[in-house]
């Protein structure tokens, strides 16, 4: 696949993510469906990431502004589904922390400071 093609889903990957993510913490509904969006974009990100890195020639020594935002979205990922199932009360303040989290992740990505 062409760089452009990984980056399109790599953007489509964290918008879905983002949106379901915002459903997860500020409306708590009821049953597994924004959580397996989330997952599935989650997983879209990771491997749209890992091919843009590749089109760049950086998949076999990984920079350190490309492991940061794997980390940030780990985390992102991992917020999400423990705040909406163990502390439904947090959900505002997990989603600005999301919304943080992911402001740095494109900082990192779009300076590539280290």
């Amino acid at each position: 696949m062409s760089y452009e093609s990984y980056k399109v889903i790599h953007l489509a990957a964290i918008f879905v993510f983002l949106s379901g993510a915002s459903a997860l913490l500020l409306a708590n509904p009821k049953g597994k469906g924004w959580k397996i969006v989330t997952g599935v974009a989650s997983l879209l990100m990771l491997i749209s990431g890992m091919g843009l890195l590749a089109r760049l020639g950086l998949a076999k020594n990984m920079p350190g502004w490309s492991v940061g935002m794997i980390v940030i979205w780990l985390i992102i990922s991992m917020l999400g589904h423990i705040v909406a199932k163990r502390f439904p009360a947090q959900g505002l303040k997990a989603y600005w922390v999301t919304i943080g989290l992911a402001v740095v992740a494109a900082w990192l990505g779009v300076t590539k400071p280290f």
